[in-house]
């Protein structure tokens, strides 16, 4: 018991101490500096865990609730602070504002009421604005050329089996494993792939 209150009493008083630093550096303008800190400790943080010799099972998680950050080394522990963190990641997209009840109403199940009619306008409108207009003749006489927008399956397979696992790439924390994972699928690449060209032709 006094092991686990001095663990907590430590991270506290480092998150504490992370703050002060970060207000003393931006009341002095030298928030440039709190950055550069702030990347060498992820990068020994990174170091300590999958530097040469010491890739590991993780044993040990750190999570924050409701402000405070805990760190927790049982077995279950570890697994439930992973499953919460996954779980609150992946119903980020449940919590969008457009997926209100009130909005989706108003907005109208085939998107044809008056505030979809609004909104559409505004971006025709928006479209024909003079500026806009006048960034777009910038590009019009470019000497590149069109690019394909459609996506084959095989260049999707090919494209995600070179990336990184690791890499997270959106704000929803998806990382690209997920969609390194379905290489070995080909029906499921082909799926995904068939969304992603129905976005772009839909934008």
């Amino acid at each position: 018991m006094n092991i686990e209150r001095s663990r907590r009493d430590y991270l506290n008083l480092r998150a504490q101490q992370e703050a002060l630093r970060r207000k003393y550096l931006e009341t002095t303008g030298r928030i440039l500096q709190w950055q550069k800190e702030k990347q060498k400790r992820q990068f020994k943080h990174c170091n300590s865990t999958f530097g040469k010799r010491k890739l590991k099972a993780i044993n040990r998680v750190e999570y924050r609730e409701g402000g405070e950050l805990i760190q927790v080394s049982t077995k279950n522990e570890v697994e439930n602070a992973i499953m919460k963190e996954n779980s609150s990641r992946f119903r980020l997209a449940y919590s969008a504002l457009i997926l209100d009840d009130n909005i989706c109403e108003e907005l109208g199940l085939s998107r044809e009421s008056k505030l979809s009619q609004e909104i559409l306008n505004s971006q025709e409108q928006l479209y024909n604005h003079p500026k806009v207009q006048e960034i777009f003749k910038l590009f019009h006489h470019s000497q590149h050329k069109t690019i394909s927008t459609h996506i084959m399956t095989d260049q999707w397979i090919e494209h995600w089996k070179h990336t990184n696992k690791r890499i997270v790439s959106s704000y929803s924390g998806i990382h690209f494993g997920y969609y390194k994972v379905h290489t070995f699928m080909p029906e499921i690449a082909e799926i995904k792939c068939k969304l992603v060209n129905l976005a772009i032709r839909s934008r």
